[in-house]
């Protein structure tokens, strides 16, 4: 078995967790780890109190890449591009 993704959350509020880190190994960079991870097992993982993400993107990359998972494109006050996604309870 071999670890091939690593997702890192902080918790911003009762209700919102930031994803602080997202990474997967070259090889496995194909979107399929994320879809699984936000379209399937984020029902499972104990986070039911939570009701959305949020992610920070600075670059046009990254943010292809969220909004490819669902996350919605917002603008923060800080002038960085911000992602929301709203979990379904």
């Amino acid at each position: 078995m071999q670890p091939v993704s690593v997702l890192l959350f902080k918790k911003n509020t009762e209700s919102c967790m930031e994803m602080i880190l997202d990474y997967a190994i070259p090889q496995y960079r194909d979107f399929k780890c994320g879809e699984y991870f936000f379209n399937k097992a984020v029902k499972s993982v104990s986070i039911s109190s939570f009701g959305e993400i949020t992610a920070y993107s600075e670059t046009a990359k990254h943010s292809d890449y969220l909004k490819r998972l669902g996350f919605l494109q917002e603008r923060s006050k800080e002038g960085k591009t911000l992602f929301r996604m709203k979990l379904q309870q």
